[in-house]
């Protein structure tokens, strides 16, 4: 009886670990970015992401993932998006899991809320207040074995 368990506790570990995902994230080809901003308005940074100055690269490859019911191999991402400002978290959102395929995706930076997390600290007329600020975008598999994962770039206001 204890071979027995001890056996049917290595199938599963086997299993769970067969089942995996490799994922990578990047902003403009680096997993850290440090962005040089010519003026303190969210909407200039917003218009740089919408022209791929820095796009956003979001990578997985499956190992013995079997396909859903209408036979297509999917995991389901939990992205979470975090903002820092002079070293202090000030805001930080959620969203829920979503779907991916395997292989490479360009994200727009509205899948994100790193726009509407800087907008809200701006003021119209002067722009984003004077500091550093760090922006974190973290990717974590749901229900599959593998490394959550993030990306971040940072500026300084002065």
């Amino acid at each position: 009886m204890r071979i027995l368990f001890i056996l049917s506790i290595l199938v599963f570990a086997a299993t769970l670990h067969a089942q995996s995902v490799n994922t990578s994230l990047t902003i403009g080809e680096s997993s850290r970015l440090q962005l040089e901003l010519s003026q303190p308005h969210v909407v200039n940074l917003y218009k740089q992401f919408r022209e791929n100055k820095y796009p956003i690269l979001f990578r997985f490859s499956a190992t013995d993932i079997k396909p859903d019911a209408a036979g297509q191999v999917v995991v389901r991402y939990h992205f979470e998006t975090s903002l820092l400002y002079n070293g202090k978290k000030v805001a930080a959102s959620s969203r829920a899991p979503m779907p991916f395929f395997p292989g490479d995706m360009f994200m727009p930076i509205e899948t994100t809320d790193i726009i509407s997390m800087l907008a809200t600290r701006e003021d119209k007329t002067k722009g984003l207040p004077s500091g550093k600020y760090q922006l974190v975008l973290t990717a974590r598999p749901v229900d599959f074995k593998g490394e959550a994962v993030n990306a971040q770039f940072a500026f300084s206001i002065p």
